[in-house]
This record gives structure tokens, C-alpha cells and sequence, in this order.
């Protein structure tokens, strides 16, 4: 199952609810301008991260062969260096998976199957990602980190932001804030430490009735030790190359 992930997000030091009042808005306003400004600052700032890793506990909706909503747990870690190397990997209860981006190529590759894609991509890791989503329909796990704030049509969409309360998340004190959109609702808890960091998303898809959710708790280190062979696939004895098929396909 694949829920609507448009992302807004953001990043925020607030004391109070009050401090997210603007002076030309009331307080109770659907949409509050300086919550959906800090969805800009949050992921311009992840996108600018020279290097970063990032591990997530997931949790996630999906449709058993009976057709009852149960829940899959999982764990996935991203590995960021600049603008163009990505290596992801999940291990969940239903996906195991790994994928290497060197600023040229993309390969998927499951440790189970032995089997692996590789393809020519975009340059930058942003594009790429959104390159294989619309192609090959594939959605990277934690793609929704690169995407916060970064389209202006998509913040025009929204029906909700607000500012919730404070929660503690592994240990730290984290903003909590809620967006809607006309398919989809998204919490986001964001730390108070500096720089601020997502703490955890959940996105909850309100255009289906069983409305199935997907969240993703995260643990962030920003001087991890990376090396160039992290980015690129190599095959060993037994692995079978095979197509990456299009969405159409």
C-alpha cells in the first residue's frame, strides 16, 4: 500500500503556542503562516547537509490477502553525502531492501532474492528520487526528508498547519505540529535542540476509509564516517541482474 506523502515540514523553537501567532492572523487561523515559513527553513537546511546518517523505526499500514489493515514494524538507515551519494536500507516486515546512488546510478538490490537493478539517473539526489518515483514508481524509504518545504505548490494545498504542544521523543524535547492536505495529514515533531532535527513524521492517508498510517521515528548523526564504496553496487557470486520496470509495465 502506498500512502500520499506530499511533505511540508519544518523547524521550530517555540516556548509557547503563542509565539506562533502572527500579527495579522488570529491564533486559531487554519493555516499559520509562521508554521508553514519553518517548513521551508527545515528542509532548505537538510538539503544543505554536506553528510549525514540517519536511522528510522518504521511503522506502516498495509492490506493483508484477507483484507484486514495490520501493521508492519521496521528499521531503515540513510547514509547522505552532499547532493549526489545515497545508500538506504530497510529491513521491515514485509521489505528487504537496499539501494546505492552514486550521482550516476541507482541500483535496488534485495539481499533475499539475490536479485538487483541498476539504472542511469539524474544527477542530484533530489531529482533522482523523484525521478523514480514518477517512472518506476518506486519510493525510496525516507524520500519525504528531502522533500520538506521544497515545493511552494504543494504548501498552497494546505488546509492545516499548526503548532500542538511539546512531546519528548528518545529522550529529547520535540515541537509538535500538524499539516493537512486534501488527501493526507501529516505530524511532524521537530527538536527543540539546535540544529533542529525531524524527531518523528507520521502521515496518516485521510482519502481512504480505513485511513492506513505510516511513521517513521528518527535518530540523526551529522558527522558520520562515509567512504565512496557505500554509494556504488558491487555484485557478488550469485547475484542476478534483472529490469527495472516502469510503473506503466
Amino acid at each position: 500500500m502506498q500512502l500520499k506523502t506530499s511533505w511540508l515540514g519544518l523547524a521550530l523553537l517555540p516556548l509557547s503556542v503563542s509565539l506562533w501567532a502572527s500579527d495579522n492572523q488570529p491564533l486559531e487561523a487554519a493555516v499559520n503562516p509562521l508554521v508553514v515559513a519553518k517548513a521551508v527553513e527545515i528542509g532548505n537546511y537538510l538539503r544543505s547537509l554536506p553528510k549525514a546518517e540517519v536511522k528510522a523505526a518504521i511503522t506502516q499500514d498495509i492490506l493483508s490477502p484477507s483484507g484486514q489493515m495490520i501493521q508492519t514494524m521496521g528499521n531503515s538507515t540513510m547514509l547522505i553525502d552532499g547532493n549526489n551519494k545515497l545508500y538506504v536500507k530497510i529491513n521491515s516486515d514485509n521489505l528487504n531492501r537496499e539501494y546505492f546512488y552514486n550521482g550516476k546510478q541507482l541500483t535496488q538490490y534485495s539481499p533475499t532474492l539475490h536479485y538487483y537493478t541498476t539504472v542511469d539517473v539524474a544527477s542530484n539526489t533530489s531529482d533522482m528520487l523523484n525521478q523514480v518515483k514518477n517512472y518506476y514508481a518506486l519510493n525510496i524509504p525516507l524520500k519525504s526528508l528531502f522533500d520538506i518545504g521544497k515545493d511552494q505548490a504543494v504548501l498552497n494545498q494546505l488546509t492545516l498547519a499548526e503548532y500542538v504542544g511539546v512531546s519528548k521523543i528518545n529522550g529529547q524535547l520535540c515541537d509538535h505540529l500538524v499539516f493537512a492536505q486534501a488527501e493526507s495529514v501529516w505530524q511532524l515533531w521537530t527538536s527543540r535542540s539546535k540544529p533542529s532535527l525531524p524527531c518523528k513524521v507520521l502521515i496518516t492517508d485521510s482519502s481512504k476509509p480505513n485511513r492506513p498510517a505510516l511513521s517513521e521515528t528518527y535518530t540523526w548523526n551529522l558527522k558520520p564516517k562515509l567512504n565512496n564504496r557505500e554509494f556504488t553496487f558491487k555484485a557478488k557470486a550469485g547475484d542476478i541482474a534483472i529490469p527495472f520496470k516502469k510503473a506503466a509495465e
